[in-house]
C-alpha cells in the first residue's frame, strides 16, 4: 500500500481489505504450516473478558471472521507443547 514494493507475500486477509492491490497467485493451502491465532481465557480473567471470549467463540464473531476470510476452527488445535 506504501508504493516501496512492486510484488509481496500477504496474508489473503490482508489482501482482502487493502485497496489496489491485484493478487497474481496463491500459495497452496498444504504446503505451508496451518496459521492459527488462538484465544484463551486466563484464570482470574476479569467478567469483561470472559464476556469478550464468550462472544469471540459465537455464531456472530463466527460470522465476522468468515465474511473477512478467515477459516473459523469447528475445535481448537492440538495440543502442540512437548
Amino acid at each position: 500500500e506504501s508504493g516501496n514494493a512492486d510484488v509481496a507475500f500477504v496474508y489473503r486477509t490482508d489482501a482482502a481489505i487493502a485497496g489496489g492491490l491485484e493478487v497474481i497467485d496463491v500459495v497452496p493451502v498444504d504446503s505451508y504450516p496451518q496459521i492459527v491465532y488462538p484465544a484463551l481465557l486466563m484464570n482470574g480473567a476479569s467478567n469483561a473478558a470472559a464476556e469478550f471470549f464468550r462472544f469471540l467463540s459465537g455464531e456472530r464473531a463466527s460470522a465476522i471472521f468468515d465474511a473477512r476470510g478467515f477459516i473459523v476452527l469447528d475445535e481448537g488445535p492440538e495440543d502442540e507443547r512437548n
